[in-house]
């Protein structure tokens, strides 16, 4: 939720040295936002000459494309979305194809 303080083991936590100018509140969304699809592409094992579809692509699905990019040099990475904006930003971050959903008929691919 929206708590100011949380109780958290300290097996879960990690010192962050050098936030590089971040303060640790705009570097927390590494917790979510770029480990859950790190890890999802490390587990799938993809590998390069494969293919990884990312159905939306928002703030998790955004590094999801980055993240399969930059593991999987030789990866075909498809982003399907139906904001252009979006599309546009991870065509920009290595798709190598994006579809509007929007206005796409997709019976016809």
């Amino acid at each position: 939720g929206f708590a100011e303080r949380v109780v958290v083991p300290a097996r879960g936590l990690c010192v962050v040295e050098d936030r590089g100018g971040y303060a640790l509140e705009e570097l927390s969304v590494v917790a979510d936002a770029v480990t859950t699809p790190y890890q999802a592409v490390v587990r799938s094992g993809l590998a390069a000459g494969e293919l990884a579809v990312v159905v939306g692509v928002g703030g998790v699905g955004t590094h999801c494309v980055q993240v399969a990019v930059a593991a999987a040099h030789g990866a075909e990475v498809v982003a399907i979305d139906v904001d252009a904006a979006r599309l546009a930003a991870v065509a920009d971050h290595g798709a190598g194809l994006v579809i509007d959903a929007s206005s796409t008929e997709f019976k016809a691919l």
